[in-house]
């Protein structure tokens, strides 16, 4: 198993919708992609390292205590993630010993966060931070990477 982290900058977009509402949680489908550059500026010049980190997941929200204007927040799902340049090689992938330029990852990710409602919860925002748990597309290494994510949601 390999646990790496590499300091970088990203964004994303996701969609969502509810699905079921109670007092208590507030279920909502959501699909969204991710890109996130990791490059030699963020390393240190020993380590070095670039390389593009994109993905995409499909899942289930959960916002617990909904009827308030702060609130912790689960997601769940499955996702896909593919890694690019230096941070693809980082991984020890089994028999794989050549270069490559790029290494798809297949699994799950679980996110725990919080957020809070602005302007009558037409605007949400808050904190995530979730790890994403998968196989490469050749190989037999677990790989499980952390994010820590800003949420900024428009609530149509």
């Amino acid at each position: 198993m390999n646990i790496k982290a590499y300091p970088g900058l990203g964004f994303g977009v996701e969609a969502g919708m509810w699905f079921a509402r109670s007092d208590v949680v507030d279920w909502a489908f959501e699909v969204g992609m991710s890109y996130q550059d990791l490059t030699d500026g963020f390393n240190n010049i020993d380590t070095a390292e670039s390389g593009k980190w994109v993905g995409a997941r499909l899942g289930v929200k959960a916002s617990f205590m909904p009827k308030c204007n702060s609130h912790p927040v689960l997601r769940a799902g499955f996702g896909w993630n593919v890694a690019t340049g230096d941070v693809a090689n980082e991984y020890d992938i089994g028999d794989i010993t050549e270069s490559i330029s790029a290494v798809n990852y297949f699994g799950g990710y679980l996110g725990i966060g919080w957020e809070w409602d602005l302007f009558r919860g037409r605007v949400t925002t808050g904190p995530e931070i979730y790890a994403f748990g998968g196989f490469p597309e050749q190989g037999d290494d677990w790989a499980v990477t952390g994010t820590f994510a800003w949420h900024f949601l428009v609530n149509f």
